[in-house]
């Protein structure tokens, strides 16, 4: 997989990258997580995101038993 990419790079400050790192309390990120999923025809997508970034995703198929999502999903705080 090749990304084409025609935008020049962004650069961003110090600053901003900081903010965007997320804060961590005793060395453990703290901060909003959201879990999303999406179910369409023969494909589950799920992705935890914390605030902005993307931290996990995972796609699933039923020809794919390595990448089936097993469980429940729970909401909590």
């Amino acid at each position: 997989v090749e990304a084409i990419e025609d935008t020049p790079s962004l650069e961003l400050d110090e600053k901003t990258l900081r903010r965007r790192r997320g804060r961590e309390r005793r060395g453990k990120p703290i901060g909003r997580y959201l879990m999303c999923v999406s179910v369409g025809d023969g494909v589950t997508q799920l992705a935890i995101l914390e605030g902005r970034a993307l931290i996990e995703h995972y796609v699933s198929r039923p020809a794919d038993d390595a990448n089936e999502i097993h469980g429940n999903v729970y909401q909590a705080r």
